[in-house]
């Protein structure tokens, strides 16, 4: 967020405020992350799927894609 904004600890203080209100309403449902592995804008992207080695505590489900291939989403 550049040096002007919230901090990664600002946000998990956050989520970690909101959690219990937010969670119910999210639970099950597809999520995408964005994720910026360097801190660069131009780095960043989405991941809507699991990856090898990722926690078994990320919940994931399958489903067909619009090519009809199966794939492991993150929920």
């Amino acid at each position: 967020f550049g040096k002007t904004g919230p901090t990664k600890l600002d946000i998990a203080v956050y989520y970690a405020l909101v959690g219990d209100f937010m969670l119910p309403h999210i639970l099950g449902r597809p999520v995408s992350l964005v994720r910026c592995p360097t801190g660069k804008p131009q780095d960043c992207f989405f991941q809507r799927h699991a990856f090898t080695g990722m926690p078994s505590s990320v919940a994931t489900f399958e489903a067909t894609n619009s090519e009809g291939e199966s794939k492991s989403y993150l929920s």
